[in-house]
């Protein structure tokens, strides 16, 4: 920024304000533009439709064992009674339910507990 020579002179106060130029950049503002990447990047079921649940699920090899467990209780929030889906013989179902047998062992105590909310939710009878 230039500053002229007579500002704040005797010339500048009978004459009125002095016009000066300041020269600004306009630099992107990076906190309101930037996102930050999540660290820990589950899937979070609780804003999917049923179908989109069914979808990632069908890919449950790929899925942490609290995304498996997650997904299969939103799958049981959305269960609708009347509707008489057979949960035991659906295929993307079966192969979860398949898969969550298998890592049973290596589950929390928590996912375990949940485990049984989703067989009751799904009336899995096997």
């Amino acid at each position: 920024m230039k500053i002229p020579v007579g500002l704040g002179g005797k010339f500048t106060l009978m004459n009125g304000p002095l016009h000066i130029t300041i020269n600004k950049t306009h630099a992107p503002l990076y906190s309101v533009k930037y996102v930050a990447p999540p660290i820990k990047d589950f899937m979070n079921f609780k804003n999917m439709t049923s179908n989109e649940v069914l979808l990632n699920l069908d890919n449950h090899l790929n899925l942490a064992d609290s995304e498996l467990v997650g997904g299969l209780v939103e799958l049981t929030k959305r269960n609708d009674k009347t509707a008489k889906v057979d949960w035991n013989e659906h295929p993307i179902t079966r192969k979860c339910l398949d898969d969550l047998k298998n890592r049973q062992p290596r589950l929390s105590a928590k996912h375990v507990a949940q485990t049984q909310l989703i067989l009751e939710g799904l009336q899995v009878k096997d």
